[in-house]
């Protein structure tokens, strides 16, 4: 598979109007590449969660075949090394050359399963920053094929210059620096769309320019500190109009601009006494700067900036038949042929500055513009050049139409593209024979933050630090939700990861090695520090040395207190008294656990009006089983379907048994998904199965869900005979809810006394005196009525009255049982 890797943001803005030279040129090259090329993959690496959304949301609305479009995957950042590690990338180009491009050689040489060629293209070359940048690549061990692409012979001679320089400088203090790599051109171009001109009239008319006056154009940021000084062309204009008095002239000046820049030129157009003959067009879209190239007859360009290395709005406006007019200057020189398809206005600089001694401690703006208000452009040349275009309309469309066979010819994305597969087939050619040792060493430049600062904190997170689980925390399980973290964090927070560690603490405080052994190896151990940082930070665990505080011995006390009691599910079907035993149970001194985590405890209960005794958690773990088994409490799903969910759940089941704070848990559900729980809840030791006449079940759900008499016996009989599928091998008490109305002292007493409760009988009658209610129980059938129910209901009440749910007798009746 054929993959193109990146990451320097190609998009970088919300924008797509003209403000930016790197921004159009790059982002126009990434459509480009994904229209024309023969990859099968393309990687975005994008720096931060804002930038992917813009990345994704940018590309989603470009006129791209979706077939291509398919073939983008976006990734952050921090999946990086992941993905080198694994995937063979045929090449990684970056639309920079300083930024990412070291970095990426060391990660490459270090990490990457085969040594892909890297390339970048330069954009300007004159930043503060571009010796820091030159010495980042003479450092990084780049490998031969690793490329630098320049759009001019003039930016590849700069570049090569500062390398040059570098290697001398150092060599003076007996360093060896040199850079290992290749340069190379490839131009940048535009679209062939871009020729399909807008009407010159139909323009005119849209921006509100004299159809018959001859129109000059220059287009590009409207700013003397980064693009041109416009002083030189508006005083030409003015001597262009006094000379040609039959020839009507208008100037455009289009481009981005501030408010003060857009007052600066105000004020020369006013000084010049043209206001009339000017049209200031700034901060537009693409639509209008397709009108503007429509409306104007004659380009011009002056640049007098060290920051130009190419130049698309020259490009463009060849490709929209108008001859160029442009400064001799950077790569300007290189794309218009003089008297051809343009022409070339010299340009006189300096070899000497004043200031060139503080060039590394000057505001960045104050030295461009510093510089170029030495670079003298021929006005005189100038004058002469536009003079004879705009006497001449033939000689004018003449140069336009040479202008627009260049473009044609050299200068559109199909076939520069074409050319950048051509150098990144030979590249990957070159890598792919290499047999040399590559070297690996550690990127210099690279901040390594928790070692220069690692005196900072009071302590460094250590192998022998216990982590325990807090209230938060705790919550955080039950509720399977963590705190939101910021957004460029979030990709470093494993939700998953971060509740199965908050699990396994919340079985015991356990040692960092203990969860690094228990969840990851080498790289990994890394980020589940930094999750366990964080989760301590917002405080779901606390975080302490081996030795411990009184606080934490306390919680750790706590935690080994739980883990050794025993848990008892009580269960049965629905409307079977479970409520009534789990209550009961209450009061004689066996914990539900904490009031606030039962369900439903301070609402009115117009069904069980003494309360349901459920912890939320339970029910919520088997509601959640029984709804991705595609069924509900009253309809049933298969059981293989339950087995399967109830792993899925596994982990929440063994996080409440680490943290459950009681001994009794109540849920008719348990019928149902008992398996799961005895695999995934060691704690839970025996269970109680509470069982009631099967027509007062029956009657009792008509009333309450509106279900048939037939339905709910069905219902009864599967929730029994399922519960006794699952009890083998663990301890079983049968309550028959019937019979408490004239025994609950002696059943009551017999289940408190198996559960080992130290109560004597008239204890308990005493802390139970006026909650058992006989007159709840609503619908009470005898043994002759019993006779109305289908035999195989029968059987089994009959089963579960004599206590012998462990027999033989029962096991083959579930498996007679209808429609099993």
């Amino acid at each position: 598979m054929k993959i193109f890797g990146s990451v320097y943001p190609f998009v970088e803005s919300k924008e797509t109007s003209l403000k930016l030279g790197r921004h159009v040129a790059n982002y126009d090259f990434f459509k480009a590449l994904i229209r024309y090329s023969s990859f099968d993959e393309f990687h975005i690496f994008c720096l931060n969660v804002s930038h992917y959304n813009l990345t994704k949301n940018r590309l989603l609305q470009e006129d791209i075949p979706q077939s291509q479009k398919s073939k983008i995957k976006l990734y952050l950042l921090n999946h990086l090394v992941d993905q080198i590690r694994i995937q063979e990338y045929y090449v990684f180009h970056l639309g920079g050359w300083g930024y990412f491009f070291p970095g990426l050689v060391y990660l490459r040489n270090k990490y990457a399963k085969n040594k892909f060629p890297i390339t970048g293209l330069i954009h300007s070359l004159n930043g503060i920053e571009t010796n820091y940048h030159g010495l980042k690549m003479c450092n990084a061990p780049l490998l031969p094929y690793d490329t630098i692409i320049c759009s001019s012979k003039s930016g590849q001679k700069v570049v090569q210059n500062i390398f040059s320089s570098l290697s001398k400088t150092f060599s003076r203090n007996n360093i060896s620096i040199s850079f290992k790599g290749k340069t190379t051109i490839i131009p940048l171009g535009i679209d062939e769309n871009f020729l399909n001109k807008t009407g010159k009239m139909e323009s005119r008319k849209s921006l509100s320019i004299p159809e018959n006056n001859t129109v000059l154009l220059h287009l590009g940021r409207l700013s003397p500190q980064t693009k041109a000084d416009l002083y030189p062309l508006i005083k030409t204009f003015r001597r262009l109009q006094d000379n040609n008095p039959t020839i009507p002239l208008s100037l455009i000046l289009a481009g981005g601009a501030s408010t003060s820049e857009k007052t600066l030129i105000s004020q020369i157009i006013c000084e010049c006494g043209i206001e009339d003959s000017v049209f200031l067009i700034t901060n537009f879209d693409d639509t209008t700067k397709k009108l503007i190239y429509g409306a104007s007859d004659i380009f011009v360009s002056l640049s007098d900036n060290l920051q130009e290395t190419f130049g698309i709005s020259i490009i463009e406006a060849m490709g929209s038949q108008l001859p160029v007019v442009v400064s001799d200057l950077n790569g300007y020189s290189e794309l218009v042929s003089h008297n051809e398809t343009g022409f070339k206005i010299n340009t006189l600089w300096t070899d000497t500055l004043p200031t060139s001694e503080l060039a590394d401690l000057m505001n960045f703006d104050t030295m461009q513009l510093m510089l170029s208000q030495c670079m003298v452009i021929d006005t005189e040349q100038l004058f002469d050049s536009l003079n004879k275009l705009i006497e001449d309309n033939e000689f004018q469309k003449t140069i336009g139409n040479n202008a627009c066979k260049v473009v044609k010819n050299s200068y559109l994305w199909k076939s520069i593209i074409k050319d950048y597969e051509i150098l990144w087939e030979d590249l990957f050619s070159q890598s792919v024979k290499l047999s040399e040792h590559v070297e690996c060493p550690e990127n210099p430049f690279r901040t390594n933050y928790t070692h220069q600062f690692s005196h900072y904190p009071t302590h460094i997170l250590q192998s022998t630090n216990i982590c325990s689980l807090t209230d938060a925390g705790q919550k955080a399980i039950d509720t399977l939700s963590l705190p939101l973290p910021y957004t460029d964090i979030s990709p470093l927070i494993d939700n998953t990861l971060a509740l199965n560690i908050l699990i396994k603490t919340s079985a015991k405080a356990t040692q960092v090695q203990e969860i690094h052994k228990t969840f990851g190896q080498g790289a990994v151990i890394e980020s589940i520090n930094y999750i366990l940082l964080w989760m301590a930070k917002y405080g779901l665990l606390h975080i302490i040395n081996q030795e411990g505080d009184s606080k934490n011995t306390s919680q750790m006390q706590k935690a080994t207190k739980k883990q050794e009691s025993e848990i008892i599910a009580v269960t049965g079907m629905h409307r079977s008294g479970t409520s009534s035993i789990a209550g009961l149970l209450g009061k004689c001194g066996f914990s539900l656990g904490p009031e606030k985590n039962l369900l439903n405890e301070n609402k009115p209960k117009f069904d069980n009006v003494k309360g349901h005794f459920e912890n939320h958690s339970v029910v919520m773990i088997n509601e959640n089983i029984l709804q991705k088994s595609n069924g509900s409490w009253f309809e049933l799903p298969q059981q293989n379907n339950l087995y399967k969910a109830g792993e899925a759940l596994a982990m929440h089941i063994t996080s409440f048994n680490n943290s459950f704070e009681g001994t009794i848990i109540k849920d008719p559900r348990l019928c149902l998904t008992l398996d799961t729980w005895k695999q995934f809840c060691p704690r839970l030791k025996s269970v109680i199965i509470c069982f009631r006449h099967p027509l007062g079940v029956a009657h009792s759900l008509k009333k309450r869900n509106h279900f048939p008499l037939e339905f709910g016996l069905n219902l009864w009989y599967e929730y029994n005979v399922r519960l006794i599928d699952s009890i083998e091998s663990i301890p079983v008490t049968v309550v028959n809810y019937d019979s408490l109305t004239h025994n609950l002292g002696n059943d009551l007493y017999n289940i408190i006394t198996m559960l080992k409760s130290p109560l004597s009988k008239e204890k308990m009658l005493c802390t139970i005196e006026g909650f058992f209610d006989s007159s709840l129980n609503h619908n009470k059938y005898t043994e002759e009525e019993l006779n109305e129910v289908p035999k195989h209901i029968q059987e089994l009440y009959t089963i579960l009255k004599s206590n012998s749910v462990s027999s033989p007798t029962l096991t083959n009746l579930h498996d007679e049982r209808p429609n099993k």
